[in-house]
C-alpha cells in the first residue's frame, strides 16, 4: 500500500462555523473543513496549549521590536 499523500491546508480566517450530528464544520476561503467533535473536544487542550504558546512567542517578539523602536527615537 502506498504512503497516503496530505494536502496541506492553510487557514487564514473562518467564514462560517456550525455544528451538526456531531461534527464541527469550518468553511472559508480553503474550502470545508469536517471535524468529529468528540475528536476535537480531545485534542483540544492540546491545541490551545500550542496556540497559547506561540502566541506568548509573538508578544514577547512584538514587545521587543517596540522596545527597540523606542531606543531609537529617544536616541
Amino acid at each position: 500500500m502506498k504512503d497516503k499523500e496530505f494536502k496541506q491546508i492553510y487557514v487564514h480566517e473562518t467564514h462560517t462555523l456550525s455544528c451538526s450530528n456531531g461534527e464541527l464544520y469550518i468553511d472559508g476561503d480553503f474550502g470545508s473543513i469536517v471535524w468529529n467533535c468528540e475528536t476535537l473536544f480531545t485534542d483540544l487542550p492540546h491545541i490551545i496549549q500550542m496556540v497559547y504558546k506561540a502566541r506568548e512567542e509573538t508578544n514577547k517578539r512584538i514587545k521587543e521590536n517596540i522596545e527597540e523602536i523606542t531606543k531609537l527615537i529617544s536616541e
